[in-house]
């Protein structure tokens, strides 16, 4: 089994917190909420196309040829093809999050930077899914545990260039130490965006920038990030 790269190891924070997560995520979202909102609009100039080629497309060949082994095929490719579009994205914005947490404003264009790592994140995509299914059929427990032990699998993975086994096992082992810790801070980040969402949507102008930087807070408190001097002093200039 792959050891963690030592820079990850060093990194690692020995204790998180739900609370310091949660304040901080608020106080850093202050003043970050429209750039935060502007990288969402940039990545659903993606997400939204892709959607439309690679699942709505296929979706209908195969409503109008069930049979067929063409349109099934399509449909595969397309969901692989959307993940592998996407992926990059997810990742970026637990990334965005840290890199406010390492005080630095917010770059919008950052959710485009990790599309060199599409391919590996496709990969570990493939593997996390299929590891969280196989526990989701071993009594649901297992299933559920892995799904919160992988929450940073991707972002590691687009960050320190880990690859998917080293990433998926990076994100476990740490986020295990915190385990009921990271369930109870994930569930009160659904639970506060449901009830925003539920008040006409209108709240989510807060939970969600709010929400980015606490993730990004977690991440940074857990495995440690520091942004790029070079290229802030280059957006200052």
């Amino acid at each position: 089994m792959s050891q963690e790269p030592e820079s990850v190891t060093q990194a690692a924070q020995p204790t998180f917190s739900i609370g310091h997560a949660l304040n901080e995520g608020m106080r850093l979202s202050n003043g970050a909420k429209w750039p935060i909102f502007k990288a969402l609009l940039l990545s659903l100039l993606v997400m939204i196309p892709a959607g439309l080629i690679f699942q709505v497309f296929p979706g209908i060949l195969q409503e109008r040829n069930p049979y067929s082994n063409l349109a099934m095929f399509l449909g595969i490719a397309g969901q692989v093809a959307y993940i592998f579009f996407t992926n990059p994205l997810t990742a970026a914005f637990t990334l965005i999050g840290a890199e406010r947490a390492a005080g630095r404003d917010v770059r919008p264009r950052q959710v485009f930077d990790y599309y060199h790592r599409a391919w590996p994140l496709l990969l570990l995509y493939i593997v996390m899914v299929v590891l969280m299914f196989l526990g989701f059929l071993a009594l649901i427990i297992p299933g559920i545990y892995l799904s919160v032990a992988y929450i940073f699998a991707m972002p590691l993975s687009a960050d320190k260039g880990l690859s998917f086994w080293q990433a998926l096992e990076t994100s476990r082992k740490t986020v295990t130490k915190h385990w009921f810790a990271m369930f109870g801070f994930i569930l009160l980040l659904l639970l506060m965006n449901l009830a925003a969402l539920l008040a006409f949507g209108v709240g989510l102008i807060w939970t969600i920038p709010w929400s980015i930087c606490a993730v990004g807070v977690a991440y940074r408190q857990l495995f440690g990030y520091e942004a790029d001097d070079s290229e802030q002093e280059s957006l200052q200039a």
